[in-house]
């Protein structure tokens, strides 16, 4: 890494884009809050293969109060390297925030996308169930794991540090982060292979033989896992760059495309939730609508 600190006109738009995906990200929690339902119970036979110990709005909110904690501690982060450089026990603290926010916004994701993506597995791969039932039982584990090294750094006083035993502990905290990071990207491609197989063959049979409610689930989950392969992809292209100004503006790349992530689960429950909308005010309709002789006269609607 090269030991000159960016002046703040270089650092100026990553700071200002950071605070702008942190806004959005705060935007997107208000209206979480006050848009959608805490909940919705889904019918038989869409209800969940594992069912969480949270609700799936409970998941969302998760997701978006820990992307919120995330992204601002890379404000501060930025911010530190521009104006007051951390030390080390400083930095640890904050990556340790930012550790803890990072693995719960995964934790949270994985949960969600696993509560509707196994639907569309018991068609196309349902042998592979039991296996991504066990690897999201114990992930939690490798996920907060990758907190500990900078959890060591943060306890301890910068004097009974040494340089080495930093460098170990970094070292150690990559390590770890690159074999979390294998294990989502092995888990979002078995659910794309499975979304995009499902999409091909809906294409192949009749509308009225489509399943709407798994067809959403199958466009938006397929939209997230890809968003979710990218950060991996710009994960490693910052590992090319050596300079303080490319790796930040990588990280910038890389919490867009956590949002993206965000936003396509987000659009997958309002799309879940009109499609269930539209269809019980169509079934309040034709219930309501006067009968004659025992059948159901059609009334014009606007």
């Amino acid at each position: 890494m090269n030991d000159t600190s960016p002046t703040f006109e270089v650092m100026a738009p990553i700071i200002y884009a950071d605070i702008a995906v942190t806004a959005m990200s705060v935007l997107a929690f208000i209206l979480l809050m006050t848009l959608l339902p805490n909940d919705e119970t889904p019918t038989k036979p869409y209800q969940e293969h594992k069912k969480s110990f949270l609700s799936l709005a409970m998941l969302l909110r998760i997701m978006s109060v820990s992307h919120i904690g995330a992204a601002a501690c890379e404000v501060a982060m930025n911010y530190s390297v521009t104006f007051s450089p951390f030390n080390v026990v400083q930095r640890a603290i904050i990556n340790v925030v930012q550790d803890f926010m990072t693995s719960t916004f995964q934790l949270a994701y994985l949960l969600y996308i696993w509560s509707r993506g196994c639907t569309v597995m018991k068609i196309k791969a349902k042998k592979i169930i039991p296996v991504m039932d066990a690897f999201v039982r114990f992930v939690p584990f490798f996920l907060y794991l990758q907190t500990i090294p900078d959890l060591i750094l943060a306890t301890n006083s910068s004097a009974w540090i040494s340089s080495d035993l930093e460098s170990n502990l970094e070292i150690t905290g990559f390590a770890l982060t690159a074999i979390t990071a294998f294990l989502i990207i092995a888990f979002d491609f078995i659910l794309l292979g499975s979304f995009i197989s499902f999409l091909r063959d809906a294409n192949k049979v009749s509308a009225t033989l489509k399943d709407p409610r798994l067809t959403i689930i199958s466009q938006y989950g397929m939209a997230s896992c890809l968003c979710g392969l990218s950060v991996v992809v710009i994960f490693v292209v910052s590992i090319l760059f050596s300079d303080t100004f490319s790796n930040q503006l990588a990280s910038v790349f890389v919490y867009v495309a956590v949002f993206g992530v965000f936003s396509a689960v987000v659009l997958m429950k309002v799309a879940l939730l009109r499609g269930r909308m539209e269809k019980g005010a169509s079934g309040s309709a034709n219930s309501s609508a006067p009968r004659t002789a025992g059948h159901t006269v059609k009334t014009s609607t606007v």
